[in-house]
């Protein structure tokens, strides 16, 4: 428990165990929460009271999850080597060729590759359908040396 000033208390002082001393009038005791533990996709924030400093635990935003799992990029070698272990590197070198400017361009001057780029996203199937994979492998290439 807590011994509860009014709304402006930043100090306060706290009291565990039965019987809490009898306080002034105006003041209470009021309850403290321990702090929960969040899910996956949920944040804690504090809820304040007359009558407990508790928590209160709130499902986070597509957006706050989008904030939170950005998309790494893979590099452009790592995407090499991956294409070379399945012998589709030289099939992909020929779909590239056959891109528009803008999309061999982007190839040529990017450091590495995002799944969530809209130049990517705008041309991945027909990556995907060309390399001959399925969506789960064409997936595979594009993770992050570390979640492999």
């Amino acid at each position: 428990m807590r011994r509860n000033n009014g709304p402006h208390d930043g100090v306060g002082v706290t009291f565990k165990g039965e019987n809490p001393p009898k306080l002034p009038e105006g003041e209470a005791w009021v309850t403290v929460e321990d702090r929960p533990e969040p899910g996956e996709n949920q944040r804690v924030e504090r809820e304040l009271t007359a009558e407990k400093y508790g928590w209160r635990v709130i499902d986070l935003s597509p957006e706050e999850i989008a904030a939170r799992n950005p998309v790494r990029p893979v590099t452009k070698l790592t995407l090499m080597n991956r294409l070379l272990a399945l012998g589709k590197w030289e099939t992909f070198k020929a779909i590239l060729a056959s891109q528009s400017t803008i999309v061999r361009d982007a190839w040529a001057l990017a450091q590495d590759i995002r799944s969530d780029d809209p130049l990517f996203a705008a041309n991945r199937e027909v990556f995907r359908t060309a390399l001959g994979l399925p969506e789960e492998e064409f997936d595979e290439l594009l993770k992050p040396s570390d979640d492999i």
